[in-house]
């Protein structure tokens, strides 16, 4: 997956520099960074946002967004500083985690919906791109524009390596139970 997200940000011609790709918790409320390039450790665990559906008045992060917009559009996001305060133009949605930090790695941001299908129940995950550029996603939001082709395209492929991982996971645990099995079989 790390090399999935590195080559995927080659596909930005040297703008996009961070990647991560978001995963909801076993319960469903929350979406937390599964994989991550370029994003450090500690930004990697405070990085939480809720999901929980019927909730009102939170701010789900765009991640968030992503993750629970019925038509599975790019989410993009402007992040800038003015008059000492970080702001962005969504902000009823998008979360700082620190907004003491002198700089943002990123100006902008599109998170996109990995699914494998149209029911909630299909959706795996979010794919996030981040860029010091502060327009190189704004096409996203265009209907059919080649950038949220390109978008849709990278989920996709996000989505059959999930499944792939996923069921690669299912049949290392069988393997290893199976193993245990054995060794149980013969100590008796």
């Amino acid at each position: 997956m790390y090399q999935l997200l590195h080559r995927a940000t080659a596909v930005f011609d040297d703008s996009v520099h961070r990647a991560s790709v978001f995963l909801p918790d076993p319960d469903g409320k929350h979406l937390r960074i599964g994989f991550a390039y370029q994003i450090p450790p500690e930004a990697v665990k405070r990085t939480i946002f809720d999901i929980e559906p019927g909730k009102m008045d939170i701010k789900r992060g765009i991640a968030g967004e992503a993750f629970l917009d019925e038509k599975g559009l790019p989410q993009v996001v402007h992040v800038k500083h003015e008059k000492g305060v970080w702001k962005t133009d969504r902000e009823g949605s998008y979360v700082f985690f620190d907004k003491t930090r002198p700089s943002v790695p990123y100006q902008s941001c599109v998170c996109v919906l990995i699914s494998v299908g149209t029911s909630p129940a299909d959706r795996l995950g979010v794919v996030c791109f981040d860029s010091q550029s502060p327009t190189i996603f704004d096409s996203a939001n265009t209907e059919d524009s080649e950038l949220q082709n390109r978008l849709i395209t990278l989920s996709a492929r996000f989505a059959a390596a999930l499944q792939i991982y996923k069921e690669l996971q299912i049949s290392h645990q069988s393997q290893q139970h199976i193993g245990q099995g054995q060794s149980l079989t013969l100590s008796t």
